[in-house]
This record gives C-alpha cells, sequence and structure tokens, in this order.
C-alpha cells in the first residue's frame, strides 16, 4: 500500500525563503506502511545569482530512506548519508528568479505518532532574510482498522418482460481482519424502472439526493455478511442495472485494504412481449482508467479526478431497433482540490441510452437519454451535487426535439 502525501518546501537565495507544506496522513499497519513523499521547490527572487545553493534534510526518527531526486529539467543533484540519516541536496548556481526541484520519499514509522520533517537551504552568497531559510512539516501517522469489505450482486432473471417483478440482491462481507464499526451500502437502481420492494438483513434504506439507495447497514464483525433485497418493475425495453458500492463509516481509522471487490453489479435484458428473443443482444462490463479536471463553483477550486471508472454497455437489437445503453460509476475515485489541497469523497453515476430505428433505410437515431448524477463531499463538509436529466428525438427528416429536465448544481 503506498500513499502519496506531497510536501512543497519552496527556498529563495539571495533573498531566501523556504515553505513546507503537507497534507494527509500516513499508514502504520503491520509491514504495509506507506510512502511520504516531499517535494522541494528551491527558488531565487534575485537580484544576483545564487552560486553553491545546498538543501539539508534530516530525516524524522523512525523513517526510512527510501529515494531523493532531483527534477531532470532543472539543475541539481541528491546523496543521502545514512549514518546522519541526511539527504543533501545541491545546486552548483542557481540564476536569479529561477528555481530547482526535489523529491525525497521515506517509508512511515511503524508506530502511531506523528513525524515533523524539517529542511534548509544555504548559498555562499549573501542571504538579505535569513530567518526564512528553513520549515517544518509534520504529519500524522496512525494505525488503521482493516475491514475488507467484498461485494456481490446477482439477479433472480437475465432478462425480464416490460411490467414483469425481477429481484436484485446484494451481499457484503466483511473479510475482516477487523470488524467494522459501521458499512454504508449505495446502490444505483434501474433507471425507468418501479421499485415494488426494499429489505435489508440489518440497518435500514433510503433513497438519497442523487436517487439512489443509500442502506446504512451498521455494525459488521469480521467474516460477517448483510443483504440488501430490490425487487423492481422495469417500465422500458433495454436494460436494467444494479450497480452497489460499498464503504465504512463511524470509524475515523476504518481502512479497506482492497477496495477492487467494493463494487458489484448486474443486469437484466428488458424488452416487450413480442420482442423477447432478440436477434442480437451483448452486456460488456470493464474497468477502465480515468482521469479529468471539473471546476468546483462552490470554492472556486480545480478538482483532480483519478483512478477507474466501472463501465457497463449493453447492446441489444430486435425487430429493427437497435438499442445501446451505457452506464457508468464514479464511486471510489480519486479527488483533490488541485487549489485547496482539500480531500473529496466522491459518489454517483452517469447513464446513456441510444436508440437507432433501422426500419427507414437508414441510421436514424430515434432517441438519445443522458443522466447524470454526482455528489462530492469535502473533508471540511463542504458538498458539491450535480443532476441533470437529457433527452433528444431525431425524427426521419432530421428535425429533432431536446428536453433537459431537472438540472440542479446544489452548493452545501
Amino acid at each position: 500500500m503506498t500513499h502519496l502525501f506531497r510536501s512543497i518546501v519552496r527556498l529563495t537565495t539571495a533573498s531566501a525563503s523556504i515553505w513546507l507544506l503537507t497534507a494527509g496522513i500516513a499508514a502504520a499497519q503491520g509491514a504495509d506502511l506507506d510512502t511520504v513523499s516531499y517535494f522541494l521547490m528551491v527558488s531565487n527572487n534575485g537580484p544576483d545569482a545564487a552560486p553553491n545553493v545546498v538543501v539539508t534534510d534530516v530525516l524524522p526518527p523512525g523513517t526510512t530512506f527510501e529515494s531523493a531526486s532531483a527534477d531532470p529539467a532543472a539543475p541539481g543533484a541528491c546523496s543521502f548519508a545514512a549514518a546522519t540519516r541526511t539527504v543533501t541536496c545541491t545546486v552548483s548556481e542557481l540564476t536569479a528568479y529561477d528555481a530547482a526541484f526535489f523529491q525525497i520519499d521515506v517509508q512511515a514509522p511503524p508506530y502511531e505518532g506523528s513525524i515533523t520533517n524539517t529542511a534548509t537551504v544555504t548559498s555562499s552568497t549573501t542571504d538579505t532574510n535569513p530567518d526564512n531559510n528553513s520549515s517544518s512539516v509534520t504529519t500524522n501517522v496512525v494505525i488503521f482498522n482493516l475491514s475488507d469489505l467484498a461485494v456481490t450482486t446477482t439477479a433472480s432473471a437475465s432478462s425480464v418482460l416490460v411490467h414483469r417483478a425481477v429481484t436484485f440482491t446484494t451481499t457484503v462481507t466483511n473479510n475482516g481482519p477487523h470488524d467494522a464499526a459501521g458499512v454504508d451500502l449505495t446502490l444505483a437502481t434501474p433507471a425507468n424502472a418501479d421499485i415494488t420492494a426494499v429489505t435489508s438483513s440489518q440497518g435500514s434504506c433510503a433513497t438519497n439526493e442523487l436517487g439512489d439507495l443509500d442502506c446504512l447497514l451498521g455494525p459488521l464483525a469480521s467474516g460477517a455478511s448483510a443483504t440488501v433485497t430490490l425487487e423492481v418493475k422495469p417500465q422500458k425495453d433495454g436494460f436494467a442495472l444494479v450497480f452497489a458500492f460499498a464503504s465504512g463509516y463511524g470509524d475515523p481509522a476504518f481502512l479497506d485494504p482492497n477496495s477492487s471487490n467494493d463494487f458489484g453489479h448486474v443486469t437484466v435484458d428488458v424488452d416487450y412481449p413480442g420482442n423477447a428473443a432478440p436477434a442480437y443482444s451483448k452486456t460488456t462490463i470493464q474497468t477502465v482508467p480515468y482521469s479529468t479536471l471539473i471546476y468546483n463553483p462552490c470554492t472556486e477550486d480545480i478538482l483532480s479526478l483519478d483512478g477507474t471508472v466501472h463501465q457497463i454497455v449493453s447492446l441489444t437489437e430486435s425487430k429493427g431497433h437497435f438499442r445501446t445503453n451505457t452506464s457508468i460509476s464514479y464511486s471510489g475515485l480519486s479527488t483533490v482540490g488541485l487549489l485547496s489541497g482539500m480531500s473529496y469523497r466522491i459518489h454517483g453515476n452517469s447513464r446513456t441510452g441510444t436508440g437507432l430505428n433501422l426500419n427507414f433505410g437508414g441510421w436514424w437515431p430515434r432517441e438519445v437519454t443522458t443522466q447524470d448524477n454526482l455528489k462530492l463531499v469535502g473533508d471540511d463538509g463542504t458538498t458539491l451535487q450535480l443532476h441533470e436529466n437529457t433527452h433528444i428525438t431525431i425524427n426521419v427528416d432530421g428535425s429533432f426535439t431536446a428536453v433537459m429536465d431537472n438540472p440542479i448544481l446544489v452548493c452545501r
């Protein structure tokens, strides 16, 4: 397990200053220790060049040196003296208003507490302001309560007719090694379907502001399981999808060591009685890399979303009609504000449905429907919620109508 915690050191020579910033916590859990990364920026505010610039960093007690390097695009080099646990980075000459960059990686200590790192800068030239030539940063080291939550989702049938009931069963299991103080199971329910029943083996479920089912299942001991059953009646052909995501709550030291099994999903083909045997039907489920930047108008911040998303694509052709349905779940993405440094938890999904009519001598898009539901919650409780439905109908003559329903942008 490796977590990247960024520390920025800004040093200025000729008129020198140093600024050190860090965010987050490091984990100390048995032999699986976090890497703490410190990023140092050495800058010269002028007006003269600074020769023989030396940055010195004595590593915090309990940490283990991993690496130290200079940015290849900038001048500089680093070395490590094991006897004194000191990293030294040098620049032969730093011209006025130029900068050099370094990175130091250490392994967190195997115990709880905090580590403080201090870096200093010197130069053979006279410094008019030596008071800001050093800075310190503190990172908390915690021992997490590890609970490996695993989710499975099944359906009572692989295909169903419109207006006929189908049951989805989702099970979340705590594979340990620790008990979980609380487990939250979020279900993205099928679009264009009526929910007729929801039952849970423990806790309770309620519809959240995104339209998903939020099931607070309460404590879950190591080795124990909880089940949520959802019965729906699809109101339109295509496919019915349930997507499930499990996370912990009620324990700030909760950590799931295996996030790859926190998700579950299942699809059911839905058709009208006369089209119950489609000529072609295929559903593909995959995990794909995802990275994007979005603007948060609530805090005037730029949010970086990185990680993997779970994508499901269903294709069906029957009696001259070709339908595609796509669902993407964003739950589990790593989200950080580039300006604020704040971490966000993200939940939500996007769905797109396309209908093509092949009976008019051409591939005419009969309809395109998109639905976006997204919620981001910052560490300080700041919430950004997005919701939007768009439906476009394109006729054979090329004319079209477009309707946008319930566009919502909520800041809390």
